[in-house]
């Protein structure tokens, strides 16, 4: 009886939390979170960037499943101060081995001065069947130009003016328009917004930008009115920040009889 009492007491007590259906292994341990396809560095620096430049930023991604995986579909979430588009997916062109390391490189452009961050998810078939990347950086602009705004599609000049008028006879100046982007763009629409007798009116066959094709706009102003007269035209396009615009000026001073 004193046998069986003192080896009683030398059993240690279990947890009130365990029981004997209890895995010992998983009680005070952390869930292994890896083993699948995962950043190199899950926050990258993409730098500073130029309002209206566009910059090459690569994310490297890992293979740790210890298994082949294949990557898939890639979905960016960009802030309103920049446009991304993947420039490269070399984790898509083939299976990935076990411990390899595939790059995705990110065209980045900037639209206005501040803050930027590009959220970017990886499909792929490992265990999670997702993956997350995140790029920060500043969009840098100058004094001068700290609320300009960059469209994909480019126009030049971004301001037209005709200047002081003397007589009614109508002007002629031409806007190119220039897809700045590495993706193929519909234009949607272009007019021309303005008073009903400020006399402005276009002329264009622009329907469709290559990446860094251009086409011309041309804009006739006929005077009306005495005084001056403004309007602006709008392009829209299928690019993402969707709109381009050009300011229109011009004055008519009819010489006095």
């Amino acid at each position: 009886m004193a046998a069986a009492l003192a080896l009683w007491l030398t059993v240690p007590a279990l947890p009130a939390s365990a029981n004997a259906f209890s895995d010992p292994g998983g009680r005070g341990g952390k869930q292994d979170s890896s083993g699948d396809l995962v950043p190199t560095s899950p926050a990258i620096d993409g730098g500073q960037i130029s309002v209206g430049a566009t910059a090459q930023v690569v994310v490297l991604f890992r293979n740790d499943s210890g298994h082949p995986l294949t990557a898939g579909a890639i979905q960016l979430y960009p802030s309103s101060t920049v446009s991304g588009e993947v420039s490269l997916n070399q984790c898509a062109q083939e299976q990935l081995e076990a411990g390899a390391v595939c790059a995705v490189a990110l065209s980045v452009k900037g639209l206005q001065a501040g803050a930027w961050r590009i959220e970017m998810l990886v499909r792929h078939t490992g265990r999670s069947r997702l993956s997350t990347a995140t790029l920060a950086g500043q969009v840098t602009a100058g004094d001068d130009a700290a609320k300009r705004f960059a469209s994909d599609i480019e126009a030049l000049p971004d301001k037209l003016t005709f200047g002081d008028v003397a007589t009614s006879q109508p002007l002629t100046k031409g806007v190119v328009l220039r897809n700045t982007t590495s993706a193929a763009l519909d234009i949607n629409a272009i007019y021309i917004e303005a008073a009903e007798r400020a006399g402005y009116s276009l002329k264009t066959d622009c329907a469709h930008l290559g990446p860094g094709q251009a086409c011309i706009v041309t804009v006739i102003w006929s005077p009306v009115l005495k005084g001056q007269a403004s309007g602006i035209m709008l392009i829209e396009h299928t690019g993402p920040t969707t709109v381009t615009s050009v300011d229109l000026e011009g004055n008519y001073k009819p010489e006095e009889a």
